[in-house]
């Protein structure tokens, strides 16, 4: 079979890597490793931020961990969420970027990247049941931001590219 239109061989490769993408994701979620070397290089840091940080601020880290859905090492939990805001962005960029029209607003982007985090962090939650509600609704928000930051990135990338 041959791809005479280099359109379609684009688009082929845009859904192979999305693909591998998901999976990839999937994987290093269920074996945790990203998140456990992350979040030992965290550890490292901890003592320079520590000393960095000033004190007004970490009263406000330390009440708001206080109300966040955090278990295991804050550390690894940090990790963690940052990874998944970024995976959930990425993975409504690829869905900008297989959508055969493209988006003419940024209201449409956003929409397209939200919609597309919030639903990709569903399916990994289905992976990751059972969990408490709270770290669920904490790790759709996860992808919720993902999309508006991936959302506004490709806007104004676009925007720029003319």
């Amino acid at each position: 079979m041959t791809i005479s239109n280099p359109k379609d061989w684009r688009r082929r490769l845009i859904w192979a890597l999305a693909i591998l993408f998901i999976l990839l994701g999937l994987y290093m979620a269920g074996t945790q490793r990203f998140e456990r070397w992350a979040g030992q290089e965290l550890e490292k840091a901890a003592p320079t931020a520590r000393r960095v940080v000033p004190l007004p601020a970490k009263k406000i880290l330390r009440e708001s961990r206080e109300h966040l859905p955090v278990y295991g090492l804050a550390s690894q939990w940090l990790a963690r969420k940052a990874a998944s805001v970024a995976y959930f962005g990425i993975v409504g960029v690829f869905v900008l970027m297989l959508r055969k029209r493209r988006a003419a607003s940024l209201r449409e982007v956003l929409i397209v990247t939200v919609v597309s985090g919030v639903v990709m962090s569903a399916i990994v939650e289905v992976f990751e049941w059972p969990e408490e509600i709270a770290d669920q609704v904490f790790d759709l928000a996860c992808g919720a931001l993902g999309g508006v930051i991936a959302g506004i990135v490709w806007w104004l990338f676009r925007k720029g590219r003319g």
